[in-house]
């Protein structure tokens, strides 16, 4: 006879099921399918221009801005020189190429485009559809400055006469006639008596339009048809009793349906004002408006200013790497145009494929016009912003030369409705992020890019007081050292992931010894892969030290012989992302992940460098939730702060900005820079220094070195030539290194490049050999064995330091092109650097610098 099992036993599958089941609906299904409230969502307002002709100005010491009304555009004029800059260029019409469409943009001070579910995007330009329309207003605010409303749109000409009012009301408003004029106005009207409606007359429909004859009132109603001509003159009458536009907008209440509502029409708003010797362009986000079916994606600012004709010289600076020129009229008309974003790719945004980074580290632009220039700098709302820069006659679009911002507004993802569907749709964001566009124009009276580089590194030392002058006059030697890394090995029979040490906290110590006894001054140490897991460090709920690079003990060591060799040593952390996490980690995908606008979690993948694509036959990592992002941080932090370190070198915070479109706790780009902020302002307060790569601006607030600053820049063909823009500004303020000189496919040509941008060197080494990386992901480490690269990197460094020897707090104060292939810096104390890229020496005016090096001159 067969035994009964316990009750409980009995009842533990349901209980288990029951749980899960549980589980599923409060973190999964709940989240999926719950569905936030209507947002209480604005719609676009009609402005109406009812002003006159008068040119209106704003004046200082500096500048005099006169704005013309009736095209909103606008002149700048430098008092110093009387050179006059202009928001759009005077001759668009008489353009030999541009097309009728292009034209008006030209003429337009703002460009907006609009997608719909389907991802079809429009482009519609203020002066269009806006101010031939005289669907804007223009008011001065109560500080002097102007602000322009735009009604932007397909919208018909608006004449301002009423459409409909009650009988009583049209009787107040042709009171004070003629004779004359009120059988002109009456005529273009029908009298509606609900009483006695005609027998054609549709009056479910006319009393659903006109509510107030459902209401039993006699209405007034302009006929159908009149002529434009015709409502010009009625427009006349009523303004000769003060009919107002308050007056109009007033009386359309009176109809149900004006045909406005799911029309594509914007609202968008432009202030200016002077501060100093700076002309400042606003664009409050919180006052953009648009109907639901047609969200707003991308905002331009003055596209045209300061554009240029195809008789003029000069040159557009763009923050490509440490800055680039594209002259005016190069001929390279068959290349793209420039466009990069700023801080690089949003990886809130789902990113199908990646052919090239699009990175701007500084946000600026800048343009000359014969012997002045001026810098737009993008104050607020610039991780939004992406910059386009163009020539004249490139695809034989228009006839000038223009650089400007473009701005995204909502933000959007594709989304997969199934495998048997073709057919895109798009997922936006549910309403517009906050804050405001700023744009702060500089007119300088110079067009020497050395010295706008100057003037921007003043504008940073004084917005960043945190940019003092260096200290150390030897520039830095930066070693990534690497720590462990995670491969597949055979163990017990079995393949297993394990922890495979690079370099031992031993051995870090040793080479620490090494590289000082050679005589390399001013080095900073970065230990990568020190924590849970190695270098693809699991997530940092907790911080456990690598046991097989020494423990925690061996750690401290390192960390005490740095100390007392006068060595900064920097422990890295990444806190963005979560690789190879799960639940046992403390990480919970549905849970802590960040999301797309389509809800999907930010699962990611690494790209293949042959088609582009993610390889998903790798293992995921996610994006984590800003949340999650700075608890983690705090726990590296507290962890550091325990360990006794001199600082910490965040992997990513600083240098990858990222949103959260999750609609239930939305993160925006913004928000997500200024939690970014917080966390390097907590670590200087725990007095650690801070290292950040690529050296994004914003981060400069907290930055005591940067590590892998782009020098190279991206291989635009519209390009003409590279400068050190952003380097100028910041030498002898911020200690910065290049990449790593020895992973780089040609160390000549980036050493070359550190000694162009007044760089310090970076070198990646580990202890083990370079076969240890074979059968794992870290072939990118193949050249960084200390075995094999230690000798020359020493021989390189010591080379570099001796040559530059007392740089590091110098002012750069100059930068020429003398030849093709040669450059020369030029700093404060009389130290020239010249460069020469070329496979032939150079020799001129008694300087001599041999094939593929550089030479020093002068100074000390």
């Amino acid at each position: 006879m067969n035994k009964k099992k316990p009750l409980f036993r009995r009842l533990l599958p349901w209980l288990i099921t029951a749980a899960v089941l549980a589980v599923l609906i409060i973190f999964v299904f709940v989240p999926i399918y719950s569905v936030k409230e209507d947002i209480d969502r604005e719609e676009p307002e009609y402005f109406a221009y009812s002003g006159d002709d008068k040119e209106m100005t704003m004046e200082n010491d500096k500048l005099l801005f006169a704005f013309d009304p009736l095209t909103t555009q606008f002149t700048v004029t430098d008092k110093a020189t009387n050179h006059i800059w202009r928001s759009n260029p005077e001759d668009v019409d008489s353009d030999p190429i541009a097309l009728k469409a292009e034209k008006e943009r030209m003429k337009s001070t703002l460009v907006v485009s609009y997608s719909t579910t389907d991802g079809v995007v429009t482009h519609f330009n203020n002066f269009t559809y806006s101010v031939e329309n005289g669907v804007y207003d223009v008011v001065r605010l109560d500080d002097g400055s102007i602000k322009v409303n735009y009604t932007i749109g397909k919208v018909n000409k608006t004449f301002y006469v009423p459409y409909a009012v009650t009988e009583e009301r049209m009787n107040e408003l042709i009171d004070s006639m003629s004779k004359s004029d009120k059988r002109k106005v009456t005529d273009s009207y029908r009298l509606y008596n609900p009483e006695k409606y005609k027998a054609s007359d549709d009056v479910a429909a006319l009393e659903a339009m006109y509510p107030g004859l459902a209401e039993g009132k006699k209405m007034y109603i302009l006929r159908n048809g009149v002529a434009d001509h015709v409502k010009l003159k009625l427009q006349t009458y009523f303004q000769s009793v003060n009919y107002t536009t308050e007056d109009y907008y007033k009386d359309l209440e009176n109809i149900a349906d004006t045909g406005a509502a799911n029309a594509a029409v914007f609202n968008a708003s432009i202030i200016y004002r002077l501060e100093g010797d700076d002309l400042v362009v606003e664009v409050p986000y919180d006052e953009i408006r648009y109907f639901p079916d047609f969200p707003i994606t991308y905002l331009a600012v003055l596209p045209a200013f300061g554009a240029t004709s195809t008789a003029d010289q000069g040159y557009m600076i763009v923050p490509d790497g440490g800055g680039a020129i594209i002259n005016y009229n190069n001929g390279k008309i068959a290349q793209n145009n420039y466009y990069a974003n700023m801080y690089g790719w949003d990886w809130g945004s789902e990113r199908r494929q990646a052919v090239n980074e699009t990175r701007c580290t500084f946000p600026l632009y800048a343009m000359t016009d014969g012997d002045d220039s001026f810098l737009c700098i993008l104050e607020g709302n610039s991780s939004y912003a992406g910059i386009l820069a163009d020539i004249s006659g490139r695809a034989n679009i228009n006839s000038y030369n223009t650089c400007y911002a473009r701005y995204t507004v909502l933000h959007s993802d594709q989304y997969d409705v199934s495998a048997k569907s073709n057919n895109r749709v798009y997922i936006y964001e549910e309403q517009v992020s906050g804050g405001n566009i700023v744009q702060r124009y500089r007119f300088l009276n110079t067009n020497n890019y050395a010295e706008m580089a100057s003037y921007y590194g003043d504008y940073l030392a004084n917005r960043y007081p945190s940019l003092t002058p260096n200290e150390n006059p030897d520039l830095p030697v930066s070693v990534e050292v690497l720590g462990a890394i995670d491969k597949m090995l055979q163990q017990a029979g079995l393949p297993q992931q394990v922890e495979v040490p690079m370099t031992t906290f031993d051995q870090g110590a040793e080479m620490m010894d090494s590289l000082l006894e050679s005589g390399i001054r001013n080095l900073k140490l970065i230990y990568t892969g020190w924590a849970n897991g190695g270098l693809q460090q699991q997530v940092l709920t907790g911080v456990h030290t690598v046991n097989a690079l020494g423990g925690e003990n061996g750690l401290r060591q390192i960390i005490a012989k740095a100390k007392d060799k006068g060595v900064d040593l920097y422990l890295d952390g990444a806190v963005e992302f979560a690789y190879d996490s799960d639940f046992f980690d403390g990480f919970i995908a549905f849970r802590d992940a960040a999301k797309y606008t389509t809800r999907d979690r930010i699962e990611l993948y690494p790209y293949s460098t042959i088609w582009y694509t993610p390889m998903k036959w790798r293992d995921a990592s996610y994006l984590v939730k800003p949340s999650y992002m700075q608890m983690c941080a705090k726990n590296l932090l507290n962890k550091l702060d325990e360990l006794g370190v001199e600082g910490v070198m965040f992997r990513d915070v600083g240098s990858i900005l990222s949103a959260d479109y999750n609609p239930k706790d939305f993160v925006s780009r913004e928000e997500s820079k200024q939690i970014q902020l917080g966390i390097m302002a907590d670590a200087e307060a725990k007095d650690l220094k801070v290292a950040t790569k690529l050296g994004m601006d914003y981060a400069l607030t907290n930055a005591d070195l940067v590590t892998e600053m782009d020098l190279m820049g991206g291989a635009y063909s519209i390009i003409d030539v590279s400068v050190p823009f952003y380097q100028i500004a910041l030498h002898g303020r911020l200690e910065y290194t290049g990449s790593p000189i020895n992973l780089a496919g040609d160390y000549r040509t980036q050493l070359l490049k550190a000694a162009e941008y007044g760089a310090g060197l970076n070198f990646s080494l580990m202890a083990e050999k370079a076969q240890v990386l074979q059968n794992s992901f870290y072939s990118g480490y193949f050249a960084s064995s200390y075995g094999e690269w230690g000798d020359l990197a020493i021989q390189l460094a010591n080379e570099y330091q001796s040559a530059m020897s007392g740089l590091g707090n110098q002012k750069i104060v100059g930068h020429e092109r003398i030849a093709e292939k040669v450059a020369v810096t030029r700093y404060e104390n009389g130290t020239s650097v010249y460069v020469n890229y070329g496979d032939a020496p150079y020799s001129a005016d008694g300087v001599t610098v041999p094939a593929r090096s550089y030479t020093v001159k002068g100074g000390r």
